[in-house]
């Protein structure tokens, strides 16, 4: 089965540096994506005007939890990865929404 899990994150900084910290997050998920079978695609939408990003991630699993503890430890290694901090990550339920999609 395909999960499609939604995860928004908060980006700190003016907008340029908003998009920089994006861009190495997609790059650092890109290469996740390459050695991961499960990990199936991803995409990102940035809204500067609130300073989030959401990152919505494709993950090819049985059992939704375990797609979603995925999603989300792969997001948590992108983000550290890219130098940026994912303070604060355990307190906050994540992802934001999980969903069965076809294939």
């Amino acid at each position: 089965m395909t999960y499609r899990i939604s995860i928004k994150t908060t980006i700190a900084g003016a907008t340029e540096q908003m998009r920089e910290s994006i861009s190495a997050i997609a790059e650092h998920l890109a290469e996740i994506e390459e050695n991961t079978p499960a990990f199936l695609g991803f995409s990102v939408f940035a809204d500067p005007q609130a300073a989030t990003a959401l990152f919505t991630l494709y993950v090819g699993e049985e059992d939704p939890d375990v797609a979603t503890a995925a999603a989300d430890s792969w997001m948590v290694t992108a983000i550290t990865a890219a130098g940026e901090c994912a303070w604060g990550w355990a307190i906050f339920p994540h992802p934001a929404e999980h969903e069965r999609v076809s294939a």
